[in-house]
């Protein structure tokens, strides 16, 4: 039997869920309509690998009130500071964690196109490639890949209601 916890905050916004793995965090989900569907995104956002623990069931408890408080403090109050949670990164090419590891790093209420993350990791012509490692990032809000922008808009996030989406948060960032 696998060792994962799934959790769920909700907000204004909609409804958030996040999963443990021994690893550590293993997917974080962008604001659902409800809980149900909060639930289910964050159980099929990857498919469970748990052969690495460095994340124990305590552990998970402590940073598991970390991340809800910020989750709903974001969501709802504007506080910034994220809480160092543990990254499951199995399974995750090196191209993808660089590209991720770039837009973590992006300060709230910034923006950087496809492109210039692509030339920040070193690959100038890889601005699809970019929005590829995006769409895989399984830990939404806390590395923000709504901040990453197509050079005459939003881009990104599939969908209308998801572009929209993305447009709140950035709206939010600036504004709070």
């Amino acid at each position: 039997m696998p060792d994962h916890d799934i959790y769920t905050v909700r907000c204004s916004w909609g409804v958030c869920a996040w999963r443990w793995s021994p690893g550590g965090l293993w997917v974080v989900t962008l604001p659902q309509p409800n809980e149900k569907l909060a639930l289910e995104v964050a159980a099929g956002a990857r498919k469970p690998v748990w052969e690495t623990r460095t994340c124990t069931p305590v552990d998970r408890v402590a940073l598991g009130e970390a991340l809800h408080a910020w989750l709903q403090a974001y969501l709802e109050g504007g506080w910034w500071e994220q809480p160092a949670i543990p990254l499951n990164w199995t399974g995750f090419p090196p191209f993808y964690r660089e590209v991720l590891s770039v837009v973590g790093k992006i300060p709230p209420g910034q923006v950087r196109t496809y492109g210039a993350v692509a030339r920040q990791v070193g690959n100038p012509r890889a601005a699809r490639a970019v929005g590829g490692a995006l769409k895989a990032n399984p830990f939404a809000l806390l590395i923000p890949c709504h901040r990453v922008v197509a050079k005459d808009g939003p881009g990104g996030f599939a969908g209308k209601p998801a572009s929209q989406l993305k447009e709140k948060l950035l709206a939010w960032e600036v504004t709070g």
